[in-house]
């Protein structure tokens, strides 16, 4: 078992690593966060802008919105196996697709909390004269439903979140701690999407119509990235978790035909829900220690779990 911990001297700001390596050259290596980060908003704001500027259309577009989506992804995975650590590699991809850290009430959390959000949303809104419709399902769901999970799993859960939580989280989590990492991977988030407010036809473009639904919805990736930050340390930095919770958040968003003043509604409850979070955890959130455990040869039955802040998932 290689388990490497970073600290953060109070007084004199410095970083120290204990473990199996004495060096922080070891977790440098592991993480570069700031050239991730930076290749991933490279691959996608070169893309997203041309389509902005109608530049490219067709069959060229289509080539640049599936560069733009997985630019998460390919960042990711060039700087995890830019490090040549085997374990290292394994463990990127088995948090991706491993069910079995995540326990049954985070299972709840993950799959079902932002859905009734939402309805509450709804409630609230017809019960200040909002349309009843919005309780209605939609169409495109109704008539093809596993074409719509599929292509709500497959266009952003998927490919943004093998990025930014598989390496992105734990790569600014090793720099500075939970709570810092959460709102700066929220600024990223927004950021990312910028583009997307500008390319006609999107839903971000129909933002541009309704201010308060756009404010909201910018402002929305600061408590999400304290949920999913919340969720994936707490399921043993599951990657998998961070997939659904995107996908249920998004599946939940068009599944009902929500108002646009709701979505503001929407946007701060669910704001109520991330600072709930916050209190409860603050310990998590607010340490500095960084601890990053997994086999050498990979996750063996009965083998320690993975976690990091010191804090063990909760499964």
């Amino acid at each position: 078992m290689c388990r490497e911990k970073t600290t953060t001297n109070t007084t004199k700001g410095e970083n120290s690593l204990s473990g199996c390596d004495n060096s922080t050259e070891l977790v440098r290596r592991l993480y570069r966060p700031l050239p991730f980060f930076g290749i991933d908003l490279i691959l996608t704001w070169v893309p997203l802008w041309l389509l902005a500027a109608g530049i490219t259309a067709g069959s060229g577009g289509n080539i640049l919105l599936i560069i733009a989506g997985g630019s998460a992804t390919l960042s990711a995975i060039y700087f995890v196996y830019l490090t040549g650590n085997r374990a290292f590699i394994r463990d990127f991809w088995v948090r991706a697709v491993d069910p079995t850290r995540i326990s049954g009430s985070f299972w709840m959390i993950i799959l079902f909390s932002q859905a009734a959000i939402n309805l509450a949303a709804i409630t609230l809104s017809v019960y200040w004269g909002g349309s009843v419709d919005q309780f209605n399902i939609s169409k495109d769901f109704l008539n093809a439903p596993v074409g719509f999970i599929l292509f709500i799993l497959v266009f952003g859960p998927i490919p943004e979140e093998l990025g930014w939580r598989g390496y992105g989280l734990d790569a600014l989590r090793s720099r500075m701690n939970l709570l810092k990492a959460s709102l700066l991977l929220g600024i990223v988030w927004g950021i990312w999407h910028l583009p997307m407010v500008f390319i006609e036809g999107s839903f971000q473009n129909q933002l541009l119509d309704h201010p308060g639904a756009l404010i909201s919805y910018f402002s929305a990736f600061f408590p999400g990235t304290i949920l999913m930050s919340w969720i994936y340390y707490r399921t043993g930095r599951s990657t998998l978790s961070a997939i659904m919770f995107h996908f249920a958040g998004n599946f939940a968003g068009e599944i009902f035909h929500i108002a646009w003043s709701t979505r503001i509604i929407m946007a701060v409850l669910f704001a109520v829900f991330a600072v709930i979070v916050l209190i409860k955890e603050w310990p998590m959130f607010s340490q500095r220690e960084f601890w990053l455990e997994f086999p050498e040869t990979g996750r063996k039955r009965g083998s320690a779990p993975v976690f990091t802040n010191a804090l063990k998932s909760s499964h």
